[in-house]
């Protein structure tokens, strides 16, 4: 089965500092790579979907002349939510390969599907069994054993476990490998941090951890005396050719959010670099000049890296966005510098917006420098719960500066069933679940997804579980 091309390009909105590509359907993930090996960056949308699983799980978005996009949309209806999309070389040829998951009846039976690109169309696919010890929330993908061939990493930041699928020659794997960790996996970054040619699997959680498949089998590096980490990218921070570890730590409480480096050497984690501020906002990391040096950035500050573990802060300028979930970066229009695709939304409708950097921290077609203090600020919010995971109740916390008197959050099973509305009256900021349904029954054990949207269309997603 092939997908169907549009006849017509998508309806792009150029700007002159963006291009917005309006979708169909929500925006839980992006993968980016040249899928048609035009020399383009094309890009792979995964869904998120509320109200039907009869539903395309993703969307592949062709980039034809450095912006101009047409779609082809999946007849393939097998109705996943795609939390973490992921393209990568799978088998023996140059063209990289869908990678998603598939489940049936939620998670009563669980899949790796991969979609063989066939020159530059997605019809084929295999679907490989998951035999973990419980469910899993994600997937990565990359090379952990250096044959070329892409290996396939699961986690379950609910449960506490790592699986690896690895490669053992096109479209064979070896068993299922399991880890029973003793933290909760908060994020998993899949990359080379020790120049050995082979990707290593690197946890954020309490403590960060590190696992690395060798010749003797997988290897297990902790940090000693660790403290928590949230999120974790990597990228060469001291200009030598070796990845480092950059990480996020996000508190249940307080407003203090470090950013820290490791290096790893020698099968030792060794922290390089600690910024103790109080922005709160995704960290990315990317070498937005082309120096060599990995640069981080943390909602609009650019931390330029100048070599020696030193870093200058500076506000990246690109106009106020709609909610955004997220962004990656990568070349979108071939002119040598990274540009930022944007995941975004706004009163009800999906949207991906391409910001195009010039290398010196603007973000905009013919950027214009402004002050600093005349940067508008955007309506930004991030909705936290605790305890996570949770028995009998959780409350959820909101922060940002947008406005969220009169708002609600929605709670929906992860087959995308209505199970919950909370109202936010008056000027309160929490919510408290009782874990119980709209109709007054005990909500079933597993994992939710809970939305809350303020009364200005501004919204936030997250997970949270619920243990017997």
């Amino acid at each position: 089965m092939k997908y169907l091309y549009s006849a017509l390009l998508l309806a792009v909105i150029f700007t002159g500092w963006a291009v917005t590509i309006p979708l169909t359907r929500g925006i839980f993930s992006i993968a980016i790579g040249d899928v048609d090996l035009n020399g383009l960056k094309d890009i792979v949308v995964g869904h998120i979907f509320y109200d039907t699983v009869d539903a395309p799980s993703f969307t592949v978005l062709y980039n034809y002349s450095n912006g101009s996009f047409a779609f082809a949309d999946s007849t393939i209806m097998f109705g996943t939510m795609q939390g973490s999309i992921q393209l990568e070389n799978m088998n023996d040829d140059a063209w990289p390969d869908i990678v998603c998951q598939y489940d049936i009846n939620g998670v009563e039976q669980q899949f790796a599907r991969v979609y063989f690109n066939q020159n530059g169309s997605f019809g084929t696919y295999i679907d490989y069994p998951f035999t973990g010890e419980c469910h899993f929330n994600e997937i990565r993908t990359g090379d952990v054993n250096g044959d070329g061939y892409g290996d396939i990493i699961f986690y379950s930041w609910a449960w506490g476990y790592i699986w690896a699928l690895v490669s053992d020659g096109p479209d064979q794997f070896l068993p299922l490998h399991e880890w029973e960790l003793s933290f909760y996996p908060q994020d998993i970054c899949v990359g080379d941090v020790d120049n050995d040619g082979d990707d290593e699997v690197i946890i954020a959680g309490l403590p960060l951890t590190i696992f690395d498949f060798t010749d003797s089998g997988w290897q297990q590096i902790t940090l000693n005396n660790s403290p928590f980490h949230s999120k974790v990218k990597i990228g060469d921070a001291d200009g030598d050719g070796v990845n480092e570890i950059f990480t996020l730590e996000i508190p249940p409480a307080g407003y203090v959010f470090p950013v820290r480096i490791y290096k790893f050497l020698d099968g030792r984690i060794e922290l390089k670099y600690e910024d103790l501020n109080q922005l709160m906002g995704g960290l990315r990391v990317y070498d937005y000049n082309n120096d060599g040096l990995a640069d981080y950035t943390l909602a609009r500050h650019l931390f330029t890296n100048l070599g020696g573990y030193n870093f200058s802060e500076s506000t990246l300028v690109f106009p106020q966005l709609g909610e955004s979930s997220g962004a990656e970066t990568a070349d979108m229009n071939n002119d040598g510098y990274l540009d930022l695709v944007f995941m975004c939304a706004q009163n009800g409708l999906a949207y991906l917006t391409i910001l195009f950097g010039d290398g010196e921290g603007n973000f905009a077609h013919k950027p214009v420098a402004v002050p600093e203090e005349e940067l508008p600020a955007p309506n930004t919010l991030t909705l936290k719960n605790y305890p996570n995971p949770f028995t009998t109740f959780t409350r959820f916390t909101i922060a940002g500066n947008s406005k969220h008197q009169m708002g609600e959050i929605v709670i929906y099973n992860i087959k995308g069933q209505l199970i919950r509305k909370l109202s936010l009256a008056d000027n309160g900021q929490d919510f408290v679940w009782d874990g119980l349904t709209d109709d007054n029954r005990d909500a079933s054990p597993g994992v939710y997804l809970c939305r809350y949207v303020d009364r200005s269309g501004v919204t936030s997603t997250i997970k949270i579980l619920k243990t017997n």
